[in-house]
């Protein structure tokens, strides 16, 4: 990991999330642990990808930032379930390949 608290980990048909949730308005600054989790998580779970997010207060709509996405806490769910489906993620992925 990448030296501080990971928040949330999703994956499902959608793909594999690295989710950073941080209080306030979005800082550039919160990409660089987000990007550190999201690569930590993908050699974890042995997948080609894991999309780093950013997930802030408010209804921010879903834009990319370099390598990472920033999405409100009130859109985030339904930009999740919008992702198109991967291959990449192993239907039997588990929680224990995440154990540190």
């Amino acid at each position: 990991m990448a030296g501080g608290i990971f928040d949330h980990v999703v994956w499902g048909p959608n793909g594999a999330y690295a989710i950073e949730t941080k209080s306030g308005t979005f800082r550039r600054g919160h990409l660089g642990q987000t990007l550190g989790n999201a690569a930590w998580t993908q050699r974890k779970l042995g997948v080609h990808w894991v999309t780093a997010v950013v997930c802030v207060e408010g209804s921010t709509a879903p834009r990319k930032d370099g390598n990472a996405w920033v999405v409100g806490r009130e859109c985030l769910v339904d930009w999740l379930r919008q992702r198109p489906v991967s291959r990449d993620v192993p239907a039997d992925a588990s929680l224990r390949q995440l154990a540190v």
